[in-house]
């Protein structure tokens, strides 16, 4: 799934328990100020992420939880990540985060 540009936020629980869900791309033109609600994309299929073009304002409580196939993340900017955001990652094995 790849998200438009002009999405500044995902509410909570927007693709919660989206087990085919395996590959959201978030635009490389630079997105700011993105706010990830609460379970937004918890207990998904996705295997990989990068933030690094957009600029996160908040990762939300278990925004990416029991997502038991991610094994990468990579963030750019980030103002906020709550509690449990990554909870449950099983096999999540890198989190690089490149934002100022």
């Amino acid at each position: 799934m790849e998200l438009a540009a002009s999405i500044t936020n995902i509410k909570h629980d927007a693709f919660y328990y989206c087990n085919n869900l395996k590959t959201v791309v978030f635009p490389q033109n630079g997105t700011e100020n993105l706010v990830l609600g609460l379970r937004c994309f918890a207990f998904c299929g996705i295997e990989n992420l990068d933030l690094t073009k957009t600029t996160l304002e908040t990762v939300g409580n278990h925004a990416f939880s029991g997502n038991k196939s991610l094994k990468t993340v990579k963030l750019g900017a980030v103002t906020t990540i709550d509690d449990f955001a990554f909870a449950n990652c099983s096999e999540l094995t890198s989190l690089i985060h490149a934002g100022s």
